[in-house]
């Protein structure tokens, strides 16, 4: 006997083919609207004797359809627990600096600590090599400040993470946030043999509305420069194993030029496999009302015009579509296995809401230990019971890509209530925009080979 998963969700793009999104494993189905009716026959009644058997085994391969004796709440708790106790990975988010040489206008940061100290290092380097014992693969996110103008310690701290992993026969991989103003080809060959291979780089353009958002602190422009750069990588730098991600952070006055913004990284960058696009709306800084969160900020829905725009240019917004997939919505600081090392050694869970009481959760020692408030630490790696409004999450289909725990900070609001994800409200859209992007769906055919 079978049953249709609960975690699928389906809809129609505009030509009235049918989209099947699986949240559990991720796949995505484009199925031709002349098959459209056997499918959906099939997926209403998976038990019928009338149904077509290689429609149905590619179904059950793809998990859209399922053995009735499954219990899913229980395969959706597996991943949680899986997800949030993972011993796969140690991910630690380090600060070289929390200084800047940009004041952007959306910025959350306070630039209050600078460059490390090299007891810090020494307490980094020490904590690194005791504690990847427990975990198979080490992961290290340079974060700031702007992480690039401490790049003396970024060589120090990777040598010596290179070396202890080579040491206990563990992978490591890192990638780095820069505004890349810095960015130049002597230093992504530096940081290419330290093993960054990971970028993630900001241009909110046209250049003129870059500029007003993304201020050097010598109140000077920064687009140029950083364009440049990205230039110059791409024509001089040889090596095929990095890749960089164009971030644009959307306000009013992006989304108003956004077309002009996305036919210059089109033009630019579009034929280069190893440069793709992320889009995210601004946040607010929590700096109160200032103007720019008064007029400036938009809601998670006018992403999909935006993406939209970036598929009709032939731009790779991968990073996108994985926050639909399993565990794709899940912010990092839900892990147990992740935390974020400032440039004073104190520990956070967020690379947001530093200020935040409940986010300092404790300080590296010399010795290389954690001393990490308990209380805290629970905060964020736990989930409330399930209770309340929370039971919505148990009749969820988009439950596998979040786990309920989207962003611990904000899962319940004033009231209590339990807060979704955003991305849960626009799932529709993101499928079309996915079905017409190649390489982040799969066409299904009029047949099923096997």
């Amino acid at each position: 006997m079978y049953k249709t998963t609960r975690f699928m969700k389906k809809t129609l793009d505009e030509n009235g083919n049918l989209l099947l999104l699986n949240t559990y494993n991720g796949h995505l189905l484009k199925i031709p609207r002349s098959n459209k009716d056997m499918y959906e026959k099939i997926l209403k009644n998976p038990n019928s004797v009338h149904s077509n058997k290689q429609i149905h085994d590619y179904l059950m391969d793809k998990e859209f359809l399922i053995n009735s004796h499954v219990d899913e709440e229980r395969r959706v708790e597996v991943m949680y627990l899986e997800t949030v106790r993972s011993q796969e990975f140690l991910h630690l988010v380090i600060l070289p600096t929390e200084d800047c040489n940009f004041r952007c206008e959306y910025c959350y940061e306070s630039y209050n600590n600078g460059k490390m100290k090299p007891e810090i290092i020494r307490s980094i380097k020490l904590y690194v090599t005791n504690e990847l014992k427990k975990y198979q693969k080490l992961r290290v996110e340079w974060f700031g400040g702007e992480p690039l103008e401490a790049l003396d310690i970024i060589e120090d701290l990777s040598e010596h993470f290179i070396k202890v992993c080579k040491e206990q026969g563990k992978p490591y991989f890192a990638s780095i946030t820069t505004n890349g103003y810095n960015l130049t080809n002597d230093v992504i060959k530096k940081l290419i043999k330290l093993h960054i291979l990971r970028y993630q780089i900001t241009l909110d353009g046209p250049q003129d509305v870059h500029d007003k958002q993304r201020i050097h602190q010598n109140n000077s422009g920064t687009y140029e420069q950083i364009l440049t750069n990205l230039r110059n990588i791409r024509d001089k730098e040889k090596n095929r194993m990095f890749y960089i991600t164009i971030r644009t952070n959307i306000s009013k006055s992006v989304k108003e030029r956004i077309e002009e913004h996305i036919d210059v990284l089109s033009n630019e960058f579009s034929h280069d496999k190893r440069f793709g696009v992320i889009m995210k709306v601004i946040w607010d800084n929590e700096k109160g009302e200032t103007d720019f969160n008064k007029i400036e900020l938009l809601d998670t829905g006018d992403l999909h015009e935006v993406l939209t725009l970036c598929k009709d240019k032939g731009l790779q917004f991968g990073l996108n579509r994985g926050q639909i997939a399993n565990k794709g919505s899940v912010c990092f600081a839900a892990f147990a296995n992740s935390l974020v090392i400032g440039s004073d050694g104190r520990l956070y869970k967020c690379t947001v809401s530093y200020d935040k009481d409940i986010n300092k959760i404790g300080w590296l020692l010399s010795n290389g230990k954690a001393d990490i408030d308990k209380e805290k630490w629970a905060f964020w790696t736990s989930r409330k019971p399930q209770k309340g409004t929370y039971d919505k999450c148990l009749k969820c289909n988009f439950q596998p890509a979040c786990l309920g725990i989207s962003c611990p900070l904000n899962a319940f609001d004033e009231n209590g209530n339990h807060v979704c994800s955003g991305m849960k409200n626009y799932l529709n859209d993101y499928m079309i925009l996915c079905s017409e992007n190649e390489g982040l769906y799969t066409e299904v055919g009029d047949f099923i080979e096997h």
